[in-house]
């Protein structure tokens, strides 16, 4: 089954060279709301995401494009705002000059990544009163050896520090970020988590080192070592009080999730940020001065565009609600009613190649789903993600 998934992906969910449309249209009224904030003091090397180095003054021009762009589209309000990087949290007056245009139009959560050199509790208490409420922060390692390899170089000290504090300003959900270096042995893991888990954040993520083409990271994912990592890691976290609940993730059981790909359509603004309406997964340019141009112009900013059919659309759907292990057969039919049979179908064949299970309409991944599950989304993000910011990364130029 996911073999045929991966061929039907490649040669049916290519780029499109549609017409790029003047406005998104979404089957719901308050989709999510994604900002990219691509600035940072620091560079990481195994970061892949769209980053530039931190220039106040380009910061503060680049706000004003964000904010000319939100004008360009007309939905209204959001179910939710999540604003990554980048490190945003590197300029919180930057944060600030974003929330005053879109805060009033967010009907739910508001989560911001935290880099740990920017937890001072003043700063942390300055974010509260902003309104952010659910905060991600990335430690990714309390080992020292492992954070000098992906370039982070910070101290176990400064990061339990920064965990400290966070936990001590009273959002309402923290998540911690981690790796997973399957060349290191499964002890690095383990107090990693151990140690997250004393503070008691709601949620810890957990998230294989992705080698891409354009990174400082030349080593190779070993999805059967991970697998085995997660599933020892399963064991051992419920006597912390967690359980496994999205697919690289472990929550303490209070039903609090910081997600943002969990949620159904979302709009996304900014460099590089991706938008799904059902029909459409668009991805911004990478380049400021293209970004500049098409707002000038009232254009929306798109570099890549893909159009999905009715199924298309389903399956890209239901991929995201399984990775998060709550696929509700209602909304999806409801959303995508001229594909009801192959849905039907394809869920029929998931549940007896034993990959998901069946209660009440809610389909959940067994243990063997999120095995290929794993090894799909790595796939995903070798084959499709990294070929494709590869192309949109050669565009990033100011000018």
């Amino acid at each position: 089954m996911l073999n045929f998934l991966k061929w039907y992906v490649r040669f049916f969910m290519k780029e499109r060279s549609e017409k790029i449309p003047e406005r998104y249209i979404f089957p719901v009224e308050s989709p999510g709301l994604y900002i990219h904030f691509p600035f940072c003091k620091s560079n990481c090397g195994y970061c892949p995401y769209l980053k530039m180095d931190y220039d106040e003054q380009l910061v503060s021009d680049y706000i004003i494009w964000l904010q000319r762009e939100r004008m360009l589209h007309g939905t209204s309000k959001f179910s939710s705002l999540y604003i990554g990087g980048g490190s945003p949290t590197n300029d919180i007056k930057a944060v600030r000059q974003i929330l005053q245009f879109v805060a009033s139009d967010i009907n739910g959560e508001i989560a911001l990544e935290v880099h740990p050199d920017d937890t001072q509790l003043n700063n942390l208490q300055r974010l509260k009163e902003l309104g952010v409420n659910y905060v991600s922060l990335g430690i990714q390692t309390f080992d020292q050896e492992l954070q000098d390899k992906i370039g982070r170089g910070i101290s176990k000290n400064k990061n339990v520090r920064a965990l400290d504090n966070v936990m001590n300003s009273d959002f309402d959900v923290v998540n911690v970020d981690l790796i997973l270096d399957p060349g290191k042995d499964f002890n690095v893991l383990h107090k990693d988590f151990n140690e997250v888990a004393k503070f008691s954040p709601q949620q810890i993520s957990i998230y294989p080192l992705m080698p891409f083409s354009f990174t400082s990271m030349h080593t190779s994912n070993k999805p059967d070592i991970e697998i085995f990592y997660f599933e020892k890691l399963d064991e051992i976290a419920e006597g912390t009080g967690y359980r496994r609940d999205m697919l690289w993730t472990y929550t303490n059981k209070q039903n609090l999730r910081y997600s943002s790909v969990g949620r159904e359509f979302y709009l996304g603004l900014g460099l590089s940020a991706s938008t799904f309406t059902g029909n459409y997964f668009t991805t911004n340019t990478f380049s400021l001065g293209k970004y500049i141009k098409s707002i000038q112009r009232k254009k929306l900013p798109i570099a890549n565009l893909r159009y999905f059919n009715q199924f298309q659309g389903a399956l890209f759907f239901a991929f995201w609600k399984l990775y998060i292990n709550e696929l509700y057969l209602e909304p999806l039919l409801k959303y995508f009613p001229e594909a009801e049979n192959k849905i039907r179908m394809f869920l029929w064949f998931l549940e007896k190649s034993k990959l998901v299970k069946e209660r009440d309409n809610y389909f959940f991944l067994t243990k063997k789903g999120r095995r290929e599950m794993h090894k799909m989304e790595e796939w995903i993000t070798h084959r499709i993600i990294d070929p494709l910011w590869s192309k949109l990364r050669k565009t990033n130029k100011r000018k």
